[in-house]
């Protein structure tokens, strides 16, 4: 397809600047040109793909640069839900969506993959709640940063129930959860609507923007060599890339 698309540049071109070009001579063009796509379907394909594989490199290039330029600020504990050392020299920082179901599934991931890390005192998951599913999920990721700030060590059984629910989560639904996981709701409530909670949601909402962020999950590595994006396929990929910054550190 690169030969035919230069081929029609340059033909195209020839259209364009030499007026003397005829009507037959533009159809007799336009016929080769028919033909070298009938003739070479693979060509079309290849060069698809190759167009689709080039625009992502450049995608992903970009959003490294606005990583690295924000590593600081991604770095920074005190906007995140902290799973492990707020100081760790190696840092995971992941936006998710409560309500985004590959969210649920990677948090999942991650938690099974930190129980037996070896040399998980290295390592901090900064988890920034990144609600762009609608407005439940603005209340839940509320509800999170909350319960959080209310207390630490009860927030992992809330995170847990919430991460494994099969459903879509609202307000009515974490409540319940929260009270579950025997949290003081009607401080947790009152917490979710704070100038704090709510500055902390706006912040993220920046952040994911000035990088250039689309989609959750997101995953980001930050360590002595930098921040970059992480792309794994699978559980095993990431706790493979988890040790390896881990023994680099």
């Amino acid at each position: 397809m690169l030969k035919v698309l230069s081929l029609v540049v340059l033909l195209g071109t020839a259209v364009t600047v030499h007026a003397k070009v005829t009507p037959p001579q533009t159809e007799e063009i336009n016929k080769v040109v028919a033909e070298y796509i009938q003739q070479n379907p693979q060509a079309i394909i290849d060069s698809l793909q190759n167009h689709s594989k080039k625009q992502e490199q450049e995608a992903i290039a970009k959003l490294n640069a606005g990583v690295t330029a924000s590593k600081d600020q991604l770095s920074d504990s005190k906007g995140a839900i902290v799973i492990g050392k707020e100081d760790a020299a190696v840092k995971l920082v992941i936006f998710v969506d409560p309500n985004c179901p590959h969210c649920r599934v990677l948090e999942t991931a991650i938690s099974d993959i930190e129980k037996d890390l070896p040399g998980k005192e290295k390592l901090g998951i900064l988890v920034r709640q990144w609600p762009i599913l609608g407005d439940n999920s603005k209340v839940v990721s509320a509800g999170l940063i909350a319960a959080y700030a209310q207390d630490p060590k009860k927030f992992t059984d809330l995170s847990t129930k919430l991460i494994n629910s099969k459903e879509p989560m609202d307000e009515a639904k974490f409540i319940n959860i929260a009270k579950e996981s025997g949290f003081d709701t009607a401080k947790l409530e009152a917490a979710m609507k704070s100038d704090a909670v709510m500055t902390q949601l706006k912040n993220t909402q920046d952040l994911a923007v000035k990088i250039g962020l689309e989609a959750t999950p997101t995953l980001i590595l930050s360590d002595k060599t930098g921040a970059r994006l992480v792309q794994v396929g699978d559980k095993a990929g990431l706790q493979q890339l988890l040790s390896d910054a881990i023994k680099a550190s």
